[in-house]
């Protein structure tokens, strides 16, 4: 019997990957005419292919970039799942440097009344952006018409200057997966260190393949009035680049459990931190952090170690309270109520 159950899943999951066509606009009357999903048939909605691939540019001006590419493709089974017709971006700031969106389309998909496939592009209105702290916004892109039976798709890109902090890549979410493929490309002179979480077999491959860019190089030759003469020429560089691959399918649903505290410490994902650089003609520089490090930045950070520092909050009003003639745990205990009450989150 359990032979005749494996046997019946590893069927409908090849059937599934057969019979889809995996290229934007390519979403077939069959996906959408699914009533539920073969292998999850709880499922609100189910990501049916999703793609990431990062990539590093170069130029003169500003060294190595991230470009990070990003396709996906959604099922939405009923009205439970229609906020999966809403994708958020999030987008690091610095104070010089930001991340940007290069692009981006969305696209959703329904049957009209005699079955035949019908699309509608994501309106003007329906992109927006928010600032979600100081070191954060997030772009929404809104879908319209969104129904049970819907499938929805988008693309966009990400270039960002922050080559020490890539997001990591999620391969497990609140709904299932059937096809989730990552990419990462990484010069040899940029070197991260890959960590996994989750209890999925994460199935990470590595290669190389040479890559060469042509960049301006300058030297100081020669000597003029005493000094010397800055050169610069044009010079192509090959280098080894490193190709990481994540190729994963049917993946179940991450549900929040009871107690379960943040569900984020249980999600299977991939992650690379920055851990050194070495280009050519520069020394070797080091970026991953002991936790000794790690303290001493939290301790250096303004908006917590800094605060640590401070004195005399809230003095005029603690000076009414009544705490003469208290214990030392009565006076916490009115202190903290009051503290408590004068508290507001601001969800950040």
């Amino acid at each position: 019997m359990k032979f005749f159950i494996l046997l019946t899943i590893f069927f409908l999951s090849n059937t599934i990957l057969y019979s889809q066509d995996f290229r934007y606009g390519k979403v077939s009357a069959e996906e959408l005419n699914e009533k539920v999903h073969p292998l999850y048939p709880e499922a609100n909605a189910a990501i049916l292919y999703r793609e990431v691939k990062t990539s590093f540019n170069y130029s003169e001006d500003d060294g190595f970039t991230i470009l990070t590419e990003v396709f996906e493709r959604i099922k939405i089974y009923n009205s439970e799942g229609f906020s999966w017709g809403n994708k958020e971006i999030e987008l690091y700031k610095g104070s010089a440097k930001k991340e940007e969106i290069k692009y981006e389309k969305a696209e959703i998909y329904n049957l009209n009344a005699s079955g035949k496939v019908i699309s509608e592009k994501m309106r003007r209105d329906g992109k927006f952006t928010e600032e979600k702290s100081r070191y954060k916004d997030v772009v929404k892109l809104v879908m319209p018409n969104v129904k049970e039976g819907s499938v929805i798709e988008y693309s966009y890109s990400v270039l960002s200057p922050f080559i020490n902090n890539i997001d990591d890549y999620i391969l497990q979410f609140s709904i299932p997966a059937n096809v989730i493929n990552v990419t990462f490309l990484a010069p040899e002179y940029l070197h991260y260190k890959i960590h996994q979480t989750g209890w999925i077999n994460i199935n990470l491959t590595q290669t190389k393949s040479p890559r060469t860019i042509n960049y301006n190089y300058t030297s100081a030759v020669g000597q003029r009035f005493g000094g010397t003469i800055p050169v610069t020429s044009l010079e192509a560089l090959t280098f080894d680049e490193y190709i990481y691959t994540i190729s994963q399918k049917n993946i179940p649903a991450l549900d929040k459990e009871p107690l379960s505290g943040n569900i984020d410490r249980y999600r299977s994902a991939v992650s690379f931190e920055l851990e050194s650089t070495k280009f050519p003609r520069s020394p070797i520089t080091y970026y991953s952090l002991t936790w000794e490090d790690v303290v001493k930045q939290i301790y250096n950070s303004s908006s917590f170690g800094q605060e640590l520092n401070k004195s005399n909050y809230y003095k005029n009003d603690l000076d009414a309270l009544p705490l003469t003639g208290k214990t030392p745990a009565e006076k916490i205990n009115i202190i903290y109520d009051f503290v408590q009450k004068k508290m507001v989150w601001n969800n950040i």
